[in-house]
């Protein structure tokens, strides 16, 4: 007796899988700036050009800068529960730069030179997809102009002072210029 005689077996045919039209996934493939009903950021588009270059090329220090950056962009989409607008996006590049600075002056307490470069390297990445900086002249100009407009009077009038001037400089100066630039102007107008 075989086991085919023991055992009955059914061959029906398996339930088909639902794949969504070819149309849709061409529109996709055609217009990868889209997701669901959310336009992506050129910004993100950008990051992805630039990946897919650098695999190409052969970067590896542009490849993992650029992987772990839209890693956490990806992350901060998780959060929010949509994709992030180009501001977002440079704030995270913003947070990425600040933790790599603090990592290079731990490194260079430890006397880690090579360590120190490397940083240094993806902090030279990082800032290619940051706006044009102002130049310190530009932002203790645009700290002056608001402090005036406050009718600031010295350094205790720093939190009057750097909510309008934040506003104003927008990304285009780290956090820590445009409080040294208010510091400066506002002990300009207390010392005259």
């Amino acid at each position: 007796m075989h086991l085919t005689q023991c055992v009955q077996l059914d061959y029906t045919a398996p339930e088909t899988f639902a794949m969504p039209s070819r149309s849709r996934w061409s529109a996709r493939a055609q217009n990868p700036t889209t997701r669901g009903n959310e336009r992506v950021s050129t910004l993100a588009e950008r990051l992805l050009a630039d990946l897919q270059e650098a695999v190409k090329t052969g970067d590896v220090t542009r490849r993992e800068v650029i992987r772990f950056l839209r890693a956490e962009i990806k992350n901060r989409e998780i959060d929010k529960g949509r994709p992030l607008t180009d501001e977002e996006i440079i704030e995270v590049i913003r947070r990425q730069i600040k933790m790599r600075r603090e990592a290079i002056e731990q490194f260079a307490q430890g006397g880690r030179q090579d360590l120190v470069e490397r940083e240094e390297a993806q902090i030279r990445v990082l800032e290619t997809y940051l706006p044009q900086q102002l130049s310190p002249d530009e932002l203790m100009e645009l700290a002056r102009a608001v402090v005036r407009e406050v009718g600031a009077t010295g350094p205790r009038d720093m939190g009057r002072v750097m909510p309008v001037l934040r506003e104003r400089v927008g990304p285009r100066a780290e956090g820590r210029a445009i409080a040294e630039a208010a510091q400066k102007a506002l002990a300009e107008v207390a010392g005259s």
